[in-house]
């Protein structure tokens, strides 16, 4: 069994979820939203590339797999 949580819920930086991976024992993560040092908070895949790229080593030298991604956007059904 694979157990993931949503990073941002733990932490807005990149730091702070890892380190609450690691503190868990966890393996994976279910990245969403993300702040990167010197780049404001965004959806993972929506990073600039140099923040990404930050942001998948860190994620690689703690032995952290990004298992799927979540979306920051809602979406509002009313009116239908």
């Amino acid at each position: 069994m694979i157990l993931i949580g949503i990073g941002d819920e733990a932490g807005n930086t990149i730091d702070a979820q890892i380190r609450a991976t690691q503190e868990l024992g966890w393996r994976h993560l279910e990245m969403r939203g993300v702040e990167v040092p010197g780049f404001p908070k965004a959806n993972f895949h929506d990073l600039p590339d140099q923040a990404f790229d930050a942001a998948a080593e860190k994620l690689t030298a703690a032995g952290i797999a990004v298992y799927c991604f979540g979306s920051t956007r809602s979406s509002s059904r009313s009116g239908r």
